[in-house]
């Protein structure tokens, strides 16, 4: 099941505290709402009473949905600069859970994607990128090739014969051929010799081949 906590949160704009309930762990089969919400972008998104301003709240919280096989530890945007540490965590935290779960959970579990990803953002992300059957891994090697170290790309959708993705700097799209996406999944073992560190833990993404760690 989701598992919520309850938090004071004050409003920037007129100061008013409010109660609000954010995740500490979402079941996306169980709360197919949460999911949508993650998709959409409204996940943890609340307006304060007193003036309507809306407020995102990034906090730390696990997603699951063993439908679709996937785990993912959301951590907040500002804790990148600890993803070698938090990817551990990920990994360690899991792995936990499974080791203390009944034996069905453990046959479940080795056939789960871990991940961990920083923001509700990365999370839409990831969620649009499987959504679309693409492989995460080569979406990000795809996003070096296409300037990612320069600019933060995500993923937005594939349609007809393309990738699109969203520039971070100006909110711009770029279209990608998905016959590169097919390359690229031919090349998999290869890029994964040369990569090791993308394709082996939690923490899938550019920014990692990047940022010391």
């Amino acid at each position: 099941m989701s598992q919520l906590e309850e938090r004071a949160q004050a409003c920037v704009h007129c100061g008013h505290t409010f109660s609000i309930q954010v995740a500490k762990s979402l079941n996306a089969v169980r709360s197919p709402v949460a999911r949508s919400a993650a998709m959409d972008g409204t996940l943890h998104h609340f307006g304060c009473p007193q003036c309507d301003t809306v407020h995102r709240v990034e906090t730390t919280f696990g997603y699951m949905d063993v439908d679709r096989k996937h785990w993912v530890a959301v951590f907040p945007p500002t804790h990148l600069a600890d993803w070698s540490t938090l990817e551990q965590t990920a990994h360690t935290s899991f792995w936990t859970v499974t080791d203390r779960a009944p034996m069905m959970w453990n046959f479940q579990a080795t056939e789960l994607t871990v991940r961990c990803v920083f923001g509700l953002d990365d999370l839409r992300e990831k969620l649009r990128i499987w959504d679309a059957g693409l492989d995460d891994v080569l979406v990000e090697l795809w996003k070096l090739e296409l300037g990612g170290r320069d600019r933060r790309l995500r993923f937005v959708e594939a349609t007809g014969d393309d990738a699109i993705f969203e520039t971070g700097t100006d909110g711009s799209r770029i279209a990608a051929p998905l016959v590169r996406h097919h390359l690229l999944t031919k090349l998999r073992g290869p890029l994964r010799q040369q990569h090791p560190r993308l394709f082996d833990g939690p923490f899938v993404d550019c920014r990692r081949l990047a940022t010391p760690g």
